[in-house]
């Protein structure tokens, strides 16, 4: 099978349907793109397709990235190739975002080829990565990333900006597209600072692909189908992933995840594992903060005996177990409800975990564990409602002394992460008059000799 041959067959097998659509191409002046940008202008009636040329001038190498841009230019001017290029200060940009230069030149350039897209109505975007960046990719991930779940290596085909991102020469080796380039007289550069050993892709490129192409010279193959297959197991498990989730999830709030630890741990750990990604990736919004690390010491964590436990992840993310509930919270403390509120008779007061009011009513009547009766003559008003604070403690009703409010929410199995912000009833001296669904003081106790009769409600979120 000749080189154009084996990337149709790769566009079929990989289901890119390019058919009739409006194709953008990165082009940098290599002979990778200058390969792909010849190989889809000369297919371009077999597949029916409109293409553009974008080149993005990094400007790191002087004259050297000038002449780049020249030559593409040039070569899409003879064929009638439509033309975008764009200057982007890579050195300044790496600076101001404090990163290296080769991630600010892979930002800026995939910004500006949005804009492109966007600007030409462009439905995809070809780039021209092939099997030996693929091999390097995985090499690379496997040595240095820190999320075990991530897919190992480049995807020939996925969503990107508002258009499909696709990579036809993954089927090929270098060395294949340089023969393509010799064998159809395809003018190229070559980027000097491929040469250089600062970055760490060209030290797996010189160091350790050569020695794996030697062992196997169509390892690229072998490589390309490891990263279809494993990432295909991927999506299979995610999905099954995601339907135990609907089955282990308690509450989903923005920042807030909160799971039963018995059906999590009824799942096979394949599936926890992901689901732990899962829900991090939520709390995260970038999956880039989840490691394997973090994973395992959550799963560790569930699976202690201990009834209580607090793991703290990156990022303010921390994981409470409580019994048999665990909690995934960011932004766990708000200021908010560290203030007071004064409770009105009749009134409302909205609190972090629901409304507490107050009214009047004419006798006493049946209460639940979300309602107390009081004697409103003899309550020192105003009411307040506020979090609990250290030392609180209450004259419970049916016992002699007071008893600590934290002892109180342990006796009651109070989760930890919502006794921090547990609303309390108060009087005008401070006195805990009520805590909902838990306990209500000896204070102001409805009697026969009660005339006016005030009714608090709590109702939770």
């Amino acid at each position: 099978m000749n080189i154009e041959e084996s990337v149709h067959t790769f566009i079929k097998h990989t289901q890119m349907g390019i058919e009739g659509q409006h194709i953008v191409i990165a082009v940098s002046g290599g002979p990778d793109s200058m390969a792909l940008l010849h190989f889809l202008y000369k297919e371009r009636q077999k597949y029916n397709i409109r293409i553009t040329a974008a080149h993005i001038n990094h400007q790191l190498r002087g004259d050297e990235s000038d002449q780049d841009e020249h030559l593409v230019r040039a070569y899409c001017e003879q064929a009638g190739i439509a033309f975008i290029s764009q200057r982007v200060d890579v050195k300044r940009y790496a600076q101001e975002q404090r990163i290296g230069s080769s991630l600010a030149a892979r930002e800026l350039r995939y910004s500006q080829l949005e804009r492109i897209l966007d600007k030409v109505k462009g439905g995809y975007l070809a780039v021209a990565h092939h099997g030996d960046d693929q091999i390097e990719t995985v090499l690379m991930k496997l040595v240095r990333s820190a999320n075990a779940l991530q897919k190992p290596g480049m995807e020939a085909v996925r969503p990107f900006h508002q258009a499909i991102l696709i990579r036809p020469f993954l089927s090929l080796s270098k060395v294949d597209i340089v023969a393509y380039c010799e064998e159809n007289r395809i003018p190229y550069r070559i980027d000097s600072s491929n040469a250089s050993s600062a970055y760490t892709r060209n030290r797996f490129r010189e160091v350790i692909l050569p020695f794996v192409t030697e062992e196997n010279p169509n390892i690229h193959m072998h490589v390309q189908r490891y990263q279809e297959w494993l990432s295909e197991d991927q999506d299979f498990l995610n999905g099954l992933a995601e339907e135990a989730m609907k089955q282990v999830v308690l509450d989903k709030r923005e920042q807030i995840v909160t799971i039963s630890i018995d059906l999590f741990l009824s799942v096979a750990l394949p599936l926890q594992r992901r689901m732990i990604h899962l829900i991090l990736n939520y709390l995260y919004k970038k999956s880039a903060r989840i490691t394997s690390v973090h994973i395992e010491q959550t799963i560790t964590m569930l699976g202690a005996n201990n009834p209580s436990a607090t793991l703290e992840l990156a990022d303010g993310l921390k994981v409470n177990r409580e019994y048999n509930r665990c909690h995934f919270v960011r932004n766990e403390q708000n200021e908010l409800n560290q203030i007071t509120k004064e409770l009105k008779v009749p009134g409302k007061v909205f609190h972090s975990l629901g409304e507490v009011s107050a009214s009047s009513v004419s006798q006493e009547e049946p209460v639940g564990p979300h309602e107390v009766l009081l004697d409103l003559d003899s309550v020192q008003m105003p009411l307040s409602v506020r979090v609990t604070l250290p030392g609180d403690r209450i004259n419970a009703l049916g016992m002699d002394g007071t008893k600590k409010l934290n002892r109180l929410f342990i006796d009651r199995k109070l989760p930890k992460s919502l006794r921090s912000e547990w609303p309390i009833v108060t009087d005008a001296n401070g006195c805990i008059i009520w805590v909902p669904y838990l306990q209500r003081s000896r204070i102001a106790v409805v009697t026969e000799k009660t005339k006016n009769i005030v009714k608090l409600t709590f109702l939770r979120n």
